[in-house]
């Protein structure tokens, strides 16, 4: 998105070098409630993005839940962030939440499937992330197969248990 594009074609060429719009985005409105986990993912979230120092890439969200950390991440980076939940209705829930903070398929994208083998490339994460561990103290992924995802230089998985874990 940032390269040089050349067209060949005869005459002189009619304008100046075309520039990039940004697609039009929906306010972010908060999408979820006001509650005593709030402040946890806040707090983990800049954790996270602190401690890891990636701010920009992709990022995999593992039980991703009803979203609300890949919602805390996309809001503080760049980051581009697809979550894997089991659970079809919390995964229904998270993307509801998303599309009405206008992030769901621009910014993050949720997939409901199981977590034992995930049909994401090889080595395509630059950060890995748990919401379920977040809040359970527990993560059913296989860690094999989340090491498979992860960048071998400079990616890094996280997992970071909030105040509201139980």
């Amino acid at each position: 998105d940032c390269g040089k594009i050349y067209a060949f074609a005869s005459g002189a060429p009619a304008a100046g070098p075309a520039q990039a719009r940004a697609a039009p985005v929906r306010a972010q409105a908060a999408p979820y409630p006001e509650d005593g986990l709030s402040a946890a993912y806040a707090r983990a979230a800049e954790e996270i993005l602190s401690r890891s120092g990636i701010t920009k890439g992709y990022c995999l969200v593992l039980g991703a839940r009803r979203g609300r950390l890949a919602w805390e991440l996309a809001r503080r980076s760049g980051l581009n962030i697809y979550c894997i939940e089991p659970d079809g209705a919390l995964a229904a829930e998270a993307r509801a939440a998303l599309d009405a903070a206008g992030m769901y398929g621009t910014r993050v994208t949720v997939d409901c499937r199981p977590m034992d083998r995930i049909p994401y490339p090889d080595y395509f994460a630059n950060l890995i992330v748990s919401d379920e561990f977040l809040i359970e103290g527990r993560i059913s992924a296989d860690p094999v197969e989340a090491f498979r995802m992860l960048k071998p230089c400079g990616g890094i998985l996280c997992l970071a248990r909030g105040a509201g874990a139980g």
